[in-house]
């Protein structure tokens, strides 16, 4: 008998500071398949949230890294929009978390301009009025 291959599965984020709910977010995706994490780049970050990480890429993948959830983690794109990661790696499913609406917009939009097949999975939240990283970086 055949084994079936596991599906892909891409997160995308930026994990300035890991906090339990991204490694609640983690968990729950690796369960979907085997797990990519594409973690934004300091340009993307600084265009789309107009501010500045406060650690550089390469020491939030490090951070990531140390978790041992995922598969494999590479720095995404610089330039947002450009979509080469998920181009890449072309999942099976892209786990979003429950706070990323925009790229749930821009993913079901890009889905149906491209005819992608990937499939959007939303995880829910482990208690969002504790673990949100805006809210970690007010009390910091």
């Amino acid at each position: 008998m055949k084994k079936t291959q596991e599906k892909k599965v891409l997160v995308f984020g930026t994990f300035d500071h890991i906090h339990p709910g991204h490694i609640y977010f983690l968990n729950e995706a690796k369960k979907l398949g085997n797990l990519t994490i594409s973690v934004a780049s300091d340009e993307s970050v600084s265009s789309r949230k107009k501010i500045k990480p406060l650690k550089s890429t390469s020491s939030r993948i490090k951070d990531l890294k140390s978790l041992k959830i995922s598969n494999e983690i590479i720095s995404g794109d610089k330039k947002l929009g450009n979509w080469s990661t998920l181009k890449k790696i072309n999942p099976d499913i892209v786990a979003i978390g429950y706070d990323q609406k925009e790229l749930e917009i821009a993913l079901k939009d890009l889905k149906k301009k491209n005819n992608f097949k990937f499939t959007i999975k939303k995880i829910s939240a482990k208690n969002p009025e504790k673990y949100h990283s805006s809210i970690i970086k007010i009390k910091k």
